[in-house]
């Protein structure tokens, strides 16, 4: 919370930050509902905000309120149907133009999300000695990332213990098991 204020453009004190959902019908809304209520930020979808100038507003009874910050819960292709997915109906049109103005601060910014992918999780155990000196408190899951030969020679060699599954969320493929 202190970083995303301190971060936060604008004189605004205190700045106004949002949690940015989908909307209640998705899979993590309980989750965006509870991060919103123990943060003590507004829960908004798309519709409750709106673009002037390249500054980002929500839409209140009492008028427009400048947005500072925007905790980001909406997946990267829908966040501004004018640059991305132009069928989104979720994302605030010209949030791209007012993050890129400098009029507003995305955590979780867009391209964020390949972090998640499970092709990165075999060198996590690496990026974390890297970055911080020391091994993972809890060891990652064993994963092998078969775009390297001995890599690929020792999964293959395990092949029927293994589970088989996309490295990307846009490879959409079910997971497979080795012995299948």
């Amino acid at each position: 919370q202190e970083t995303l204020a301190r971060q936060a453009p604008g004189d605004d004190q205190p700045p106004l930050i949002v949690l940015l959902t989908p909307g209640r019908f998705n899979e993590s809304y309980f989750e965006h509902l509870y991060l919103a209520r123990q943060l003590g930020y507004p829960l908004v979808e798309g519709g409750d905000l709106t673009v002037r100038d390249s500054t980002v507003f929500l839409k209140t009874l009492s008028g427009l309120r400048r947005v500072n910050a925007i905790m980001r819960r909406l997946d990267d292709d829908f966040c501004d149907p004018l640059e991305l997915r132009t069928d989104s109906a979720l994302g605030v049109p010209g949030l791209l133009d007012a993050v890129r103005q400098g009029n507003v601060l995305v955590a979780n910014a867009l391209g964020s999300g390949v972090l998640e992918s499970p092709g990165l999780l075999g060198f996590l155990p690496k990026i974390n000695e890297f970055l911080f000196g020391e091994e993972l408190i809890l060891p990652s899951i064993a994963t092998w990332w078969c775009g390297e030969a001995p890599v690929l020679a020792e999964a293959l060699e395990k092949l029927p213990e293994l589970l088989i599954k996309p490295a990307f969320p846009s490879q959409s493929f079910a997971p497979v098991f080795g012995r299948d």
